[in-house]
């Protein structure tokens, strides 16, 4: 096909250069109408093998670059959007992760509040109880020399240092 194309536009162009000196003679050759007959006939076949090589070699080539390209944008825009649908759901994968951790952080959070306050309770409970215990203590010791005192009884003292040991030795096993 390469060597039709060739010759013909050698062909083409000798008859364009004979024309060229037959115009030099006699004035403008394509207004004299004794050359419109070749000069239709050359019109028709150039145009005539102008189109059937751009009809079959170059626009198929093109039309089949312009539907490739557009099968490729095609796909292209799907896989866009199958990646933004994974994206999509990774983020919200990501935040129930999110979410998840932040519940079970809260629910440690509480479980250790929860405890550090029953030990808070039950150290206070513990000191409330040996407060009262302590008060006791006084308030018979009170009595007790206040007794003694009043009465000048010696059942009283004994008493007194009796307990007093009594108190003396838990105050100081504890």
């Amino acid at each position: 096909m390469f060597k039709n194309i060739a010759f013909y536009s050698s062909v083409f162009s000798i008859a364009l250069f004979t024309n060229v000196k037959s115009a030099e003679s006699g004035g403008m050759p394509q207004l004299n109408p004794e050359f419109w007959i070749s000069q239709i006939f050359w019109l028709i076949l150039t145009f005539s093998t102008l189109f059937v090589i751009l009809s079959k070699f170059i626009l198929p080539k093109i039309s089949k670059n312009i539907e490739f390209r557009k099968s490729q944008i095609l796909e292209n825009i799907e896989m866009a959007e199958k990646q933004k649908e994974e994206s999509e759901n990774k983020i919200k994968e990501y935040e129930a992760i999110i979410l998840k951790s932040k519940s079970e952080a809260r629910n440690y959070f509480n479980e250790a509040r929860k405890k550090i306050l029953q030990d808070i309770d039950k150290k206070k409970q513990q000191l409330e109880n040996e407060i009262d215990e302590e008060v006791n203590i006084s308030v018979i010791y009170y009595w007790v020399k206040k007794l003694g005192t009043i009465c000048n009884c010696s059942i009283f003292y004994v008493l007194f240092s009796i307990f007093s040991n009594y108190t003396f030795n838990i105050w100081f096993l504890n």
